[in-house]
């Protein structure tokens, strides 16, 4: 077989296009993906001038230029690898790489050889992804990359003037819940009706993107001062206090917002967006359904929790972190009928840090949940040991004596707490009815469905629950009595108030009545004083702890307290 023949079968089974041009331009060599590529069957095709017919004009001066390469005898075989558009049968066109190459060394008639190469679906696909990447495909947003882009052109464009460029940084409060209540599929339809309420309030050259989640940014430019942007903040949580329907839902949810403005300290689009963001996480400390103008003093808490972070989770790896106790008394007979658990960290600089200083932080980042698991298993096997070394403690015996252990917000959302605590029983002697587990109101408040499913769980493995720090949320009586709960703690601002003759005995009073009521007991949290622990006796109160019986101490300590 002939090196021609070799070329011409190879160029049949070839997957790109091939064309082949005499010396005047005209085609006299067509293979089959060149007829699928333009729609030109062969017959049609030969004999038709290549430029007039196939090639787009705005490609006509590179191609003719590369070919004359070819062919003016400097030994140039090959041209450059381009792109161009060139014309289909239909009035269309189709974008190809293209290469022109001599055929001299194959057929001594032939003059030059073009290659075709079909990309347009691949531009499609890449202009499909610039535009996923560039816009929220959910919302149809810009995305946070198209939003900085934005944003850095806003800047260049407004100069070094002060507040003329503003980000405002939206979170949806408690939207974690409303996915796990709703499904995710009306979270969805949330996030996009959300979008279209921003986009009504906003003038027509502000900017709403979507960051990620349930987090939006709004860019505003040519502002006369701060004042105009936080009157649209104000506009915006107005708005939001009209509910959403979703399906047959009527929902009603809140927005923390940040606001941030440009200054000669804040003129590039990544620091505007960081101190934006700052003051969104500050409105959501301090509760939620409010704005936060930026300020140094709200970097210095987000750099200071940064260093918090960091520092938990070398605490962590390093056992830095400890357990004291504070017993639980019974009052009637005034006995210890268990403990408390609760956690401190041993800093190597700062000391014993009390969880004030700590676990705020690790709520926020999600190590609470690592701590919390820490702490039940080094609590679950403390309470045999207490039993065995403590004179006068049969009340501790594994029938009796209990543990109480904290659970935050972020370890009742924790999908792997059932197996946490299962694990932390069959590691220790604890029979499950020894184990109290506290959750605060604020805990449950946060999504009372979810909690309600996670607390019907925990009860099935035969632990005891109680409601912690009483008082102080914002739980009803519905959901008291709809929660399988065992035991209410009052807290402690209530028992420091205690007296005859104040409001906080009323309060006490009501609490305890209304738990024998529904069947719970009571533990009164704080008692520091000899009147106190008189008057929450008078008021048939079951349990106490606080520092008038001893403070939290590590295991050890507190053994040698109360031998």
């Amino acid at each position: 077989m002939s090196s021609s023949e070799l070329f011409n079968r190879a160029i049949s089974a070839s997957f790109d296009a091939f064309v082949e041009l005499s010396s005047t331009f005209m085609i006299v060599e067509w293979s089959r993906r060149a007829e699928t590529l333009t729609g030109w069957h062969r017959e049609d095709a030969i004999g038709l001038n290549f430029f007039d017919t196939v090639l787009s004009h705005a490609a006509r001066d590179e191609v003719l230029s590369d070919i004359g390469s070819i062919t003016n005898g400097d030994g140039v075989l090959i041209s450059p690898q381009r792109e161009v558009n060139i014309h289909t049968k239909d009035g269309g066109f189709s974008l190809v790489q293209f290469i022109c190459f001599s055929l001299k060394e194959m057929d001594p008639e032939g003059f030059i050889g073009v290659w075709l190469r079909d990309i347009s679906q691949e531009r499609r696909d890449e202009e499909a992804l610039a535009a996923a990447y560039l816009h929220d495909p959910l919302t149809n947003l810009p995305s946070r990359t198209m939003f900085m882009y934005q944003l850095s052109y806003a800047l260049v464009r407004q100069g070094a003037t002060d507040g003329n460029v503003a980000v405002l940084f939206l979170g949806i409060d408690r939207f974690k819940g409303l996915n796990e209540s709703l499904g995710h599929q009306a979270g969805d339809q949330a996030l996009i009706q959300i979008s279209k309420r921003l986009l009504s309030i906003l003038r027509p050259r502000d900017i709403l993107a979507r960051f990620s989640g349930d987090e939006f940014l709004i860019l505003c430019e040519g502002l006369a001062a701060t004042a105009t942007a936080i009157r649209l903040a104000k506009r915006i949580a107005d708005a939001f206090k009209r509910s959403f329907l979703i399906g047959s839902e009527e929902i009603y949810t809140s927005l923390s917002l940040g606001i941030a403005t440009s200054s000669k300290e804040a003129f590039d689009a990544e620091t505007l967006l960081a101190n934006a963001d700052a003051a969104m996480y500050h409105a959501k400390n301090k509760g939620g359904n409010r704005y936060e103008v930026f300020r140094e003093e709200i970097m210095a808490t987000v750099i200071q929790r940064t260093s918090v972070e960091a520092s938990l989770h070398r605490a962590l790896e390093k056992g830095e972190l400890r357990v004291y106790f504070q017993p639980v008394i019974e009052l009637k007979e005034e006995h210890i009928i268990g403990v408390e658990a609760l956690v401190r960290w041993a800093h190597p600089e700062q000391g014993i840090l009390n969880p004030d200083s700590f676990i705020p932080t690790a709520e926020e980042t999600g190590l609470i949940v690592p701590i919390g698991t820490w702490v039940l298993g080094e609590a679950c096997k403390v309470l045999d040991l207490l039993a065995t070394s403590l004179k006068g403690s049969e009340n501790l015996s594994n029938s009796h004596g209990v543990i109480e252990v904290n659970l935050s917000a972020r370890q009742i959302g924790d999908p792997n707490l059932i197996t946490t605590v299962e694990r932390a029983l069959r590691n220790s002697r604890l029979h499950p009815n020894q184990l109290i587990l506290e959750i605060t109101e604020s805990a449950l408040m946060d999504d009372p469905e979810a909690a309600l499913d996670v607390l019907k769980e925990l009860k099935s493995l035969g632990v005891r629950l109680a409601i912690d720090d009483f008082g102080t949320g914002f739980s009803s009586l519905t959901y008291l009595q709809r929660f399988p709960i065992d035991v209410l703690k009052v807290d402690k601002s209530f028992i420091s108030e205690l007296s005859e003759d104040g409001t906080g005995y009323v309060i006490v009073k009501a609490v305890i009545d209304l738990a024998h009521t529904l069947g719970l007991e009571v533990v009164a949290e704080g008692v520091e004083t000899e009147d106190e622990l008189r008057i929450l006796k008078d008021l048939d109160c079951d349990m106490a702890q606080g520092f008038y019986f001893a403070r939290p101490l590590p295991i050890a300590e507190l053994k040698e307290s109360l031998a």
